[in-house]
């Protein structure tokens, strides 16, 4: 009997605990792999997958002491904060706050070592830019404020006089601060010289020192840049927000000459129109497609084309007149046109034979029908239609993006 019991105690010490994971659930068996890898991912992952499971609590303490862990090895104050801003509530948020802070007394006693050591302006700017409430500089000879004081006469960051003006509201030096600060701020704009950059130098210093300076300097560069542009709409914006600016005049000039320019444009597409030349007016577009007034000749442009279908097909077969609806609308969208791209027949223009694709420029083909025509001669009853339905909607995929 003592050899049965024991051969039966063997038995069980051996296969009982596989038997006994073979049974069980899979959500038992995800547990007993999560701990195995022991990561935070794994226990993340099983609480995605099993969120209402019993090890729930277990897992998110796992997960709150790896993540401790993983402060202490790397021991830094960004680190500790990390681990305090995930948990809030962890086991460990006491200890994670303590040490962040004796983290940052060494950074902060070895960065005032290392100031110290270069002695100079320069040095200790930079050390009171990353410490500004720094202690061991409020405890060195009348406190923080007369230690920053040392400094401001040849202090040359933003940030420095920022935080003195926050730290300090009701120092005597706070005006001299904020005229400092005004200053480098408008040095900074003018090294960028961008209008945005410009526009919020103006909102933030609106009744100061260099208010006229900025002003001047932001209607430059606006100008500039409606220059480059060139387009009626740009020289139209300009004159709203400058009307009486400095360069006021030359812009309606130039306005003037471009609404010139576009009445002859206007003339010669109503000359084509009369004389019902698709061939004409496509030319027209293209011919502006690099132009400042590209966008104002395409829309004239597509709404004489759209006239032009009315009139010759009234039936509108091939429901040319919505594309044209929808280009005409979305013109201010307009992209550069003309590129070539790959044309395919629509299915409703087949004919039950092979269908004809080739790589060619529509305005090639609106310029010259009868390229159309010859290559689809085979396949199509050719007809004006097709050629507008052609036109238009491959016009749209050009124009349109």
């Amino acid at each position: 009997m003592k050899c049965t019991w024991s051969l039966m105690s063997w038995y069980c010490i051996l296969f009982l605990p596989g038997l006994l994971i073979s049974c069980a659930s899979p959500m038992d068996k995800d547990w007993i792999k999560t701990q195995e890898y022991n990561t935070i991912l794994g226990y993340m992952h099983f609480i995605d997958r099993y969120p209402s499971s019993s090890y729930r609590e277990e897992a998110e303490n796992k997960i709150d002491q790896l993540q401790f862990l993983r402060a202490q090895l790397e021991n830094t104050e960004s680190a500790y904060e990390e681990y305090v801003k995930k948990f809030p509530m962890g086991q460990f948020i006491a200890d994670a706050k303590v040490n962040a802070q004796k983290v940052r007394t060494q950074n902060e006693e070895r960065a005032f070592a290392e100031a110290s050591s270069k002695n100079s302006s320069e040095a200790f700017e930079e050390f009171l830019e990353h410490y500004p409430k720094s202690k061991i500089a409020a405890a060195i000879g009348e406190g923080l404020e007369a230690f920053y004081l040392k400094f401001f006469k040849d202090a040359t960051t933003t940030t420095f006089f920022k935080n003195f003006v926050e730290l300090f509201p009701n120092s005597s030096h706070r005006t001299e601060a904020l005229q400092k600060l005004e200053a480098l701020h408008f040095e900074n704009a003018l090294k960028f010289n961008d209008f945005v950059i410009y526009e919020s130098f103006l909102l933030q210093y609106p009744q100061e020192t260099f208010q006229e300076k900025a002003k001047k300097k932001l209607e430059k560069v606006v100008f500039d840049k409606t220059k480059e542009e060139g387009s009626i709409s740009r020289y139209n914006a300009f004159l709203m927000k400058f009307p009486q600016g400095n360069f006021s005049e030359a812009a309606k000039d130039k306005l003037e000459a471009l609404k010139e320019e576009l009445k002859k444009i206007t003339l010669l597409i109503n000359d084509a129109k009369n004389k019902n030349s698709i061939t004409t007016v496509s030319q027209i577009i293209k011919s502006y497609l690099e132009s400042p007034l590209k966008n104002e000749v395409a829309e004239e442009g597509v709404t004489t084309i759209w006239e032009m279908f009315s009139q010759n097909y009234p039936e509108d077969k091939y429901n040319c007149s919505t594309t044209l609806i929808a280009l005409k609308q979305d013109l201010p969208k307009a992209m550069l046109a003309g590129e070539p791209l790959l044309l395919g027949f629509a299915p409703q223009m087949r004919s039950g034979y092979k269908t004809w694709e080739w790589t060619v420029n529509i305005f090639e083909i609106a310029g010259n029908p009868a390229i159309l025509e010859t290559k689809s001669r085979r396949y199509l009853a050719p007809n004006g239609e097709i050629l507008y339905y052609y036109y238009v909607s491959n016009l749209k995929k050009l124009l349109i993006n």
